[in-house]
């Protein structure tokens, strides 16, 4: 966890060096004149930089952790002290690096004020408070990401590998587009009764719902995480993928919708009568989508407005019943 903790901030500090060197400092040269700019990017860097590097040089330097192992054993002592010697000498070196590439004096005089950063990094109450500040930030967000995944059932819940010392697993399975189970009840779906197996949770969307009741049903799409042993959740499985509805019917082609244009002859018997007198959709299970006159414009069907001769209609059906309504 410390060595963590010292990548990840001393990632942060070159990160920031980085950037003051290359876009701030340029810019303080430009609009401060003298010795002016580099002590104003100076003052800048090291205060991006106190919260990082005191929780580099005094992070677990206290905690219960580090005060077990250095009563534990003596041999322990000599590599904590060790740790703590590193990661002086790269608080250090931080902030040689930025005072010496600002500053064109003597290596005494960049230690003395090396080392009165770091006195202050270690006593001052701002670089205390703002380096708590950024540690809970970060691991806040940290967490969050976890908690969100786990939320979502893009990671395993804390307690999925507890489960297996005691033979049972956690599994989630996808309900299929077209399953037969779709609307039905968990008591409906008696999943406890045939498959040993119990619903911990049902992810629809971006929705979870934990521990659903009797009563909650399932839909299509929806992510099921369950509870059992192996053979149940094999089992389950396997029913789970025959409840689609299965093969197409033979019949499939014919059922496809249709567009087709019909004409309103002086004879047909649609002709001066209204939609709604007409009842295409009763009739012929079709819909009139539009009414296109003779000057060729097309427009919405009107309840109310008599088919004329000459109009023709654009019906929509399926094929069959669309056949049927062109040789009336």
């Amino acid at each position: 966890m410390l060595g963590q903790i010292v990548l990840i901030y001393g990632i942060l500090c070159i990160a920031i060096c980085i950037l003051g060197f290359q876009l701030l400092l340029p810019l303080a040269e430009k609009w401060i004149p003298g010795i002016w700019s580099h002590l104003a990017v100076a003052v800048t860097l090291l205060l991006a930089l106190a919260p990082f590097l005191r929780a580099i040089l005094v992070k677990k330097n206290k905690s219960e952790e580090f005060r077990t192992l250095w009563n534990a054993h003596p041999a322990n002592r000599a590599p904590l002290a060790a740790s703590i010697v590193i990661r002086f000498v790269i608080v250090m070196g931080f902030i040689f690096y930025v005072l010496g590439r600002l500053f064109h004096v003597s290596v005494v005089v960049i230690l003395l004020l090396a080392l009165a950063v770091v006195a202050y990094l270690m006593f001052g109450r701002w670089a205390k408070s703002s380096a708590h500040k950024i540690e809970e930030t970060f691991f806040t967000n940290l967490n969050s990401r976890e908690k969100r995944a786990e939320y979502l059932g893009q990671k395993k819940p804390e307690y999925a590998s507890r489960l297996l010392d005691k033979d049972l697993h956690l599994s989630d399975f996808d309900l299929p587009a077209d399953t037969e189970w779709a609307g039905c009840t968990l008591r409906e779906l008696k999943l406890s009764q045939r498959f040993g197996i119990q619903v911990v949770a049902i992810l629809r969307g971006g929705k979870r719902l934990n521990i659903p009741v009797a009563d909650t049903r399932v839909f299509p799409h929806d992510r099921i995480q369950v509870v059992g042993s192996d053979a149940g959740l094999e089992a389950f499985g396997t029913e789970l993928g025959k409840s689609s509805a299965g093969p197409l019917p033979e019949d499939f082609a014919d059922q496809e919708v249709v567009l087709r244009r019909l004409p309103v002859t002086e004879d047909s018997p649609l002709a001066n009568k209204t939609l709604k007198d007409s009842s295409i959709r009763n009739r012929y299970r079709c819909l009139v989508v539009g009414v296109e006159k003779e000057d060729g414009a097309l427009h919405i069907p009107n309840p109310t407005i008599p088919f004329e001769k000459g109009d023709y209609l654009w019906i929509v059906g399926e094929k069959k019943d669309v056949e049927v309504m062109m040789t009336v």
